[in-house]
């Protein structure tokens, strides 16, 4: 399914530029998009009354700061 499908069968905010730019510029994170958000409509559809739990984002360790002192 394309972005664009998604969006519109959904109802999501967006346009076919910006489609255009994340397909470019960002296409492991668009495809990444499509598959949780379809995977967190398909959960909805069957029941499941859990919420979607973001990602608390990329986080490093301090043996990664430790091995490179500049790095802040």
């Amino acid at each position: 399914m394309q972005r664009g499908e998604i969006r519109e069968k959904h109802g999501l905010e967006g346009g076919c530029f910006g489609d255009f730019c994340k397909s470019c510029w960002c296409n492991c994170c668009t495809l990444m998009q499509h598959e949780k958000e379809l995977e967190q409509r398909q959960a909805l559809l069957q029941g499941s009354s859990e919420a979607y739990k973001p990602n608390g984002g990329m986080v490093y360790s301090d043996q990664t700061q430790q091995n490179n002192p500049g790095y802040a």
